[in-house]
């Protein structure tokens, strides 16, 4: 299921959007009413490359 949120309710709602993705939900979250990111699972791989976090 694909739901679009603003960027203000993603921020006072991530550990329950993380749950929901995790579940199969899919989310875009806007910002100025302009989609900016995709929340949904990764696919897999088997190529997959460690990224150093933040």
């Amino acid at each position: 299921m694909l739901t679009i949120i603003p960027m203000s309710q993603a921020r006072r709602r991530l550990r329950r959007l993380v749950t929901l993705v995790a579940k199969g939900h899919t989310f875009i979250i806007t910002k100025n009413g302009k989609p900016l990111v995709l929340l949904d699972v990764p696919e897999p791989s088997d190529k997959q490359e460690k990224k150093p976090g933040l």
